[in-house]
């Protein structure tokens, strides 16, 4: 077994306990997820520009595969409510670049939705695998990782070039793309230790990512480099 497989093992025996419960026997209400980030004042209004509707992206640009099926999941789950894919979206473009969602997440989500007054516990319940499906989904795209806690046993294909990407424009460790693909899980978290990148820094570097993008009335990407 590689060193690779060695510290994803132990990242996954640490992380993963969560998988052996049966979330239907859960009480979501009475459960404790840790502190709850309160966001800053900037971080508030950006996310509130975030949520206004963009007139338009890259009109002339053919859509990726990635970008359509994000679209299709999209509608599924804005069938049931908007807010769910508004904070999902909102919550990924400022979490650190390294770090990745867990199965937590979607109990946190569905406790959100327990609060409401137009909960629906069937509607939720069929809804749920989408909400798995589109979490999944992003996790992949900006993972620094081979392997995910939300698919552990798929390869990623994105996670190389992501850190690529995020070397030449901030670390400027003249990694090449081979040499990113064999970082392992432990030293990918040394080198972004303290360097305080959020996932929308990486959106910033990727054309099929630019809806994560903050958006000019932020005024904080504008000097980000686009590769």
């Amino acid at each position: 077994m590689s060193s690779t497989e060695n510290d994803f093992t132990k990242i996954k025996k640490e992380q993963f306990a969560l998988k052996s419960i049966e979330f239907d026997d859960l009480d979501i209400d009475n459960m404790s997820f840790g502190p709850v980030e309160t966001p800053s004042a900037v971080q508030q209004h950006i996310s509130d520009l975030k949520a206004k509707p963009v007139e338009s992206l890259s009109p002339a640009r053919n859509r990726t595969r990635f970008e359509l099926d994000r679209d299709d999941l999209r509608k599924t789950i804005n069938l049931y409510d908007d807010d769910i894919v508004k904070t999902i979206d909102n919550h990924l473009s400022f979490m650190p670049v390294e770090q990745n969602f867990s199965s937590s997440y979607i109990m946190e989500i569905i406790r959100t939705q327990k609060k409401k007054h137009s909960f629906d516990p069937a509607m939720i319940s069929a809804l749920r695998p989408e909400i798995e499906r589109y979490l999944a989904m992003l996790d992949s795209r900006y993972s620094l990782f081979r392997r995910t806690l939300l698919t552990p046993d798929e390869d990623n294909p994105h996670y190389a070039q992501n850190l690529h990407f995020l070397d030449q424009a901030y670390l400027k460790n003249g990694f090449s793309y081979n040499k990113c693909s064999v970082l392992t899980p432990f030293h990918v978290m040394e080198l972004f230790s303290g360097k305080n990148l959020k996932k929308y820094h990486l959106a910033s570097l990727i054309v099929e990512l630019e809806e994560d993008r903050l958006p000019p009335a932020a005024g904080v990407d504008s000097h980000l480099p686009q590769l």
